[in-house]
């Protein structure tokens, strides 16, 4: 497997999830990172092995997710790596190094763990059980994850409250639901992880503003398929800022171009008319940013457009680029506005009805794109497995196309904000 850059991936699969502080601010990613398994329906295996860990450390420096960089990350080590010391390839201030919890540890395992504290890693336990004979390896823990999907709310207290001496912060993981978040955070959660952030908060729901109607105004002629240069261009001027940030952005250090972009029409002639109205709503979708959401809604809806886009050109489906470049963009609108999809979609009246019907989650012969993006975020690989045997995709294809976006998602955001 190669990026773009022709590294060698080794056919290692790699996903990532934020994890949230109390204030829905990025805190880490969690790594995902699984050997590429062509056997039966599924591309993807979940066996952890001491083989995966090592799969790991060989990739992790070659990861081009600039998103990463300066982040900490959780990386899952069987007890067979910790053992055999696998940790220490990476740096102890961006690795929290995390194990699953169990009955009994070894003595070997528990004095590496304490070897691993002394050289300064941050430890996590996963799927935290509050086993009363753990209490050493439970004192070196930094951090405790329970599960929210799989207790109830009378199981985590007791579990949260069984080592309340200990000073460990406990992050909830598969929060589904925005409610749940609230109930976790009052129950003395530091830090969540889950699905939560891509829904809206249904217990409040607003109307769509004047201004984002001008801003969908916009994109809906944009969408317009016999939109020429003059009528895009006379869209443009019309907001002085939109056109400036559209050349500020051109003119950034992020593109390297030898001459200054000075107008609109020399930003054609560098893009193309296509790229131009990709940029743009680019642009138009960072300006519909809520300031009680997560950014990581912005960079996510980035990123899905352009893994769509790239993704669908090995699949046969390189005339359907743009359409699914716009589906990955929209999907996460009604979590970013915090407004119901289907007032969203009326206000983007010139979509064509099959996009409208993808975004409201109606079966259409685009659905599969997108929920293949979603479980390969959700690191969901028995499903994603399935969908790319149906749409034709290796998966060497899809990890090229999933490292190209975030790439792109970064410079994409980095551009459109300046």
């Amino acid at each position: 497997m190669t990026s773009g850059n022709s590294i060698p991936y080794h056919d290692a699969f790699f996903a990532h999830q934020p994890v949230f502080d109390g204030y829905q601010r990025v805190w880490c990613y969690e790594i995902y990172f699984v050997d590429s398994n062509h056997s039966g329906s599924t591309l993807f295996a979940s066996e952890e092995s001491l083989k995966t860990s090592m799969e790991v450390l060989a990739n992790i420096g070659l990861c081009p997710d600039k998103l990463l960089k300066g982040t900490k990350v959780i990386i899952n080590f069987t007890e067979h790596a910790i053992e055999e010391k696998l940790p220490y390839s990476l740096h102890s201030q961006a690795a929290i190094v995390q194990v699953k919890d169990s009955p009994r540890f070894s003595r070997a395992f528990l004095k590496e763990l304490a070897a691993m504290k002394r050289a300064g890693f941050s430890l996590s336990i996963d799927d935290f059980k509050a086993y009363p004979n753990n209490f050493e390896a439970y004192g070196l823990a930094d951090i405790a994850t329970i599960n929210a999907k799989d207790n109830d709310e009378m199981q985590i207290r007791q579990k949260m409250q069984a080592f309340a001496e200990l000073p460990i912060t406990f992050l909830a993981k598969k929060i589904e639901t925005p409610r749940q978040f609230q109930q976790l955070k009052e129950l003395g959660f530091g830090l969540f992880q889950g699905y939560f952030f891509k829904r809206p908060k249904t217990e409040k729901v607003r109307k769509v503003s004047s201004n984002e109607r001008v801003r969908f105004e916009l994109m809906e002629q944009l969408c317009a398929k016999d939109l020429d240069f003059d009528t895009l261009s006379s869209l443009i001027t019309r907001d002085v800022s939109l056109s400036m940030r559209l050349i500020n952005m051109l003119n950034s250090p992020i593109y390297g171009l030898v001459s200054r972009i000075g107008s609109l029409k020399q930003a054609l002639v560098y893009l193309g008319i296509s790229q131009l109205k990709q940029w743009l709503r680019v642009i138009l979708l960072t300006d519909l940013e809520q300031p009680d959401t997560t950014k990581e809604l912005m960079r996510i809806s980035l990123q899905r457009a352009k893994f769509l886009e790239t993704i669908s050109c090995f699949s046969g489906w390189h005339e359907e680029d743009n359409r699914l470049f716009l589906v990955g963009l929209f999907s996460l609108l009604d979590a970013i506005l915090q407004v119901p999809m289907v007032a969203i979609v009326d206000c983007l009246a010139a979509l064509e009805d099959e996009i409208k019907q993808t975004l409201l989650k109606e079966e259409t012969k685009l659905s599969s794109w997108l929920q293949l993006v979603d479980s390969f975020e959700n690191s969901d690989w028995d499903k994603a497995g399935i969908l790319a045997a149906g749409l034709h995709l290796d998966s060497y294809q899809i990890m090229d196309s999933y490292t190209m976006s975030l790439e792109w998602a970064n410079k994409a955001l980095a551009g459109s904000l300046r």
